[in-house]
């Protein structure tokens, strides 16, 4: 499979380097549960990105691609610096999905946040970028003091760089 050039990444909840990057297979467009409809944002800008950059995408350094994680409802992630995140890209821009989690200590607790945040992709060739633009999200929680999950929508908003390169 092709790989993504080392390039300047920056993400929704943070900016980081993300650097090599590996690409899964494709994964069907996202669509919710049955029963549960995720709020879109009307008016936000997608456009048709290039073959090459769909599908799933994820730091060599995990253990696979977060969706595997979310779907089985389980966690992967560590406290650190070490960045666990997975993007899914779509052909037409539409229903792309950030995957991300991060751990924190309070007191003899420790919280395990996963979010699953949907938007729409923005692609321009000149100078070449890609921009995500986050419409709904839920975050689980998974704590040390009870078994399972806890999973509430979250509100988001804006947009976030992704990619951007010259030429």
């Amino acid at each position: 499979m092709l790989r993504l050039q080392k390039s300047l990444i920056l993400f929704a909840t943070c900016t980081s380097l993300l650097g090599a990057c590996r690409e899964d297979d494709p994964e069907p467009a996202v669509t919710p549960p049955p029963g549960e409809e995720e709020p879109v944002i009307p008016n936000t800008p997608s456009t048709f990105i290039p073959e090459e950059m769909n599908g799933t995408w994820f730091a060599d350094s995990n253990d696979g691609p977060l969706t595997a994680n979310w779907d089985a409802g389980t966690f992967q992630g560590e406290q650190g610096f070490k960045e666990f995140r997975t993007m899914v890209f779509t052909n037409d821009g539409k229903n792309a999905v950030e995957y991300t989690t991060e751990v924190m200590n309070s007191g003899d607790e420790v919280k395990r946040y996963f979010y699953r945040i949907v938007g729409s992709l923005e692609y321009k060739s000149t100078p070449r970028s890609m921009r995500f633009y986050a419409q709904s999200g839920k975050m689980r929680v998974f704590s040390n003091k009870y078994s399972g999950y806890r999973e509430s929508p979250i509100r988001v908003e804006g947009s976030t760089l992704v990619l951007q390169r010259p030429g």
